[in-house]
């Protein structure tokens, strides 16, 4: 697995979010690797998963994540995905994970939707 993070709005700006595109499967342990690169921005942005190039999620990669989204909200960061396979998707509402996660299908709308909610 890997992970490339890029950002959109600058340094220093409330609305800024940083996407942190993923490429490969995930189990449980790459998805460390994912909680790795979340806390290092959390705090002070926005973050954006991308799943577009995620053609695996195992359940427990699943469960972790839920466990880093409760993470990075008692911190006071937003955390949302974008991209989500239908598979990766119908495994999350069978672990009745899925009403936890705020996703997204475009990336404009996500980011977007980051705005919205400091508005």
């Amino acid at each position: 697995m890997k992970i490339i993070e890029r950002s959109v709005g600058d340094y220093g700006d409330p609305n800024r979010v940083i996407i942190l595109d993923i490429y490969g499967s995930i189990d449980a342990e790459t998805s460390q690797n994912i909680r790795e690169s979340v806390e290092k921005w959390f705090e002070t942005n926005n973050v954006l998963l991308n799943f577009v190039s995620v053609p695996y999620m195992d359940s427990i990669a699943v469960v972790d994540l839920d466990k880093l989204l409760e993470t990075v909200k008692k911190h006071g960061g937003k955390l949302k995905l974008m991209g989500i396979s239908r598979k990766l998707r119908n495994l999350a509402i069978l672990m009745h994970l899925a009403e936890v996660f705020e996703t997204f299908d475009i990336e404009d709308e996500a980011v977007a939707s980051f705005r919205a909610q400091a508005a």
